[in-house]
């Protein structure tokens, strides 16, 4: 017999525990380190997703803010939304009866509220029939123009009825400033 080859119980002892060793490198630790690895990279990838949400939402944060703020500014140069067209159009009413001027009609210009959607502000115009005393429309035109939320008056036509005399009739077209944002 040869000696090399003969194993002692000794020998199958200390072996045991690096075949165990070994076992347990095969069927657990490898397994576990790949699922580790593959969680990194989840992980990764996912703070990868944050940051770039993060970038996102604080991008949507600036717009909210930039919006706020021409908001404000809208408020504070009195431009009035598209909507609150006809509030305006009665508050003029209003504003023209206390100062002696009779509104006999407003009509809009069609054409005008052709092309709203397109731009953030639209410019409607509408025309109207008024009845006064010269001095009494002058002042009344005077008012408009101060009103920010008014562009211009267009056009202007006076005539004169000489059943009433005092009393002069004008025809004039207004444009008004307004703005796409509901408010």
């Amino acid at each position: 017999m040869r000696k090399g080859l003969k194993l002692k119980k000794s020998h199958i002892y200390l072996l045991f525990p690096f075949f165990l060793l070994l076992l347990w490198l095969l069927l657990f630790f490898y397994p576990l380190s790949s699922d580790v690895k593959g969680m990194k990279l989840k992980l990764s990838d996912l703070k990868r997703e944050n940051e770039k949400l993060e970038g996102q939402v604080l991008a949507l944060l600036e717009t909210q803010k930039r919006v706020k703020e021409i908001e404000e500014r809208l408020k504070e140069l009195k431009i009035i939304s598209f909507e609150q067209t006809t509030n305006f159009l009665r508050d003029t009413i209003q504003t023209a009866r206390k100062k002696g001027v009779e509104v006999q009609r407003i009509s809009s210009q069609f054409s005008s509220l052709k092309d709203i959607q397109k731009d953030s502000f639209s410019y409607p115009t509408f025309e109207m029939a008024l009845k006064a005393k010269f001095l009494e429309i002058g002042r009344f035109l005077e008012g408009l123009q101060e009103d920010r939320s008014v562009k211009g008056v267009l056009k202007a036509n006076l005539a004169l009825d000489e059943n009433d005399y005092p009393y002069i009739r004008a025809k004039i077209t207004v444009e008004l400033r307004t703005s796409r944002e509901k408010r």
